[in-house]
């Protein structure tokens, strides 16, 4: 008894096997590599399998092992850059694994259902086995494209979540909470201080400052012209889109909680811009936060680390 192996088929198998476990292996590394490096990373593979059959002398299983090993090192350096002895031996372990489970998977898929079945009367021509394995390619792809989309659509989730935080603003006795954007884009700084500022529309300023001093900002976006206050107001300059120049109405509010993921951050006499209309069209937040204040803060401890930052 002998069995006829075909080498292009050979190739392709073992080509479309090495391209998958290449991509988990990235996958489960977290480097993220480009089609083209991984199609090469697995043609090699194929490649030297293939070679290791094909070869006119007996090399016996150690020798077609020492080949795939230093196959798998060269697929490393390839495809995921890898150097060094450590990551080198990080990589093959990952690789290995993933090659394990993957090809388990695909044996008990392939022998314990009728896939395998199906997939040899299409080899034979069948026409109906042809078409349920086109309709089964339909699918994975239709999964992968899914999947793709899925983790996407979770990752820019994370990304949105992680530009958001609650703040809590004080100012002579009073508090007010809030939702912050964390504006990298935001360089508004105070012109005297120097000090970066955060902005909030003035309609929700009303918990915090004392009516005589809103009465005054208000007056001031009607009119143009400042009165004086109750408190010290400053004029701050900013250029927008749409809007070659401005001023906006500030005032040093005593003190702004943070809350961060694994910290709370409070800030002294931060300067707050008011703004005539909501810093959100869609209200997903109130307060657009300058990141430049959390920039040269302390970090210390662990998860509830309160760091005070100030004068």
């Amino acid at each position: 008894m002998f069995y006829v192996v075909y080498i292009d088929v050979l190739f392709l198998v073992n080509f479309f096997m090495d391209f998958v476990v290449l991509t988990a292996t990235g996958a489960l590394l977290k480097i993220r590599t480009g089609l083209i490096r991984r199609i090469l990373g697995a043609a090699l593979g194929a490649l030297c399998y293939c070679i290791t059959l094909y070869l006119p002398w007996k090399i016996g299983m150690p020798g077609r092992f020492g080949i795939m090993l230093a196959a798998a090192c060269v697929m490393g350096r390839i495809v995921f850059s890898i150097r060094g002895v450590k990551k080198l031996c990080r990589f093959l372990l990952i690789f290995h694994a993933s090659a394990f489970f993957l090809g388990g998977a695909v044996t008990t898929i392939y022998n314990y259902t009728r896939l395998g079945y199906y997939l040899r009367k299409a080899a034979k021509g069948d026409l109906y086995a042809q078409r349920l394995a086109g309709v089964l390619a339909l699918i994975v792809l239709a999964s992968c494209v899914f999947g793709k989309v899925a983790v996407a659509s979770l990752r820019q989730r994370k990304k949105e979540k992680e530009l958001y935080c609650e703040i809590l603003l004080s100012h002579k006795g009073r508090n007010k909470r809030a939702s912050a954007l964390l504006d990298t884009g935001n360089h508004l700084k105070e012109p005297v201080s120097r000090k970066p500022v955060i902005l909030m529309d003035i309609a929700d300023a009303g918990e915090l400052l004392d009516k005589s001093t809103e009465d005054v900002v208000r007056e001031f976006y009607k009119t143009g012209t400042l009165k004086e206050a109750g408190e010290r107001i400053r004029m701050v300059p900013y250029h927008s889109v749409g809007k070659n120049y401005g001023m906006l109405a500030a005032v040093f509010l005593e003190q702004v909680q943070v809350q961060m993921e694994n910290e709370t951050v409070e800030l002294s006499n931060v300067c707050t811009g008011f703004t005539e209309g909501p810093v959100s069209a869609s209200k997903n937040y109130q307060v657009i936060f300058n990141i430049e204040l959390l920039s040269d803060r302390r970090k210390v401890g662990d998860v509830g680390t309160c760091v005070r930052v100030g004068e």
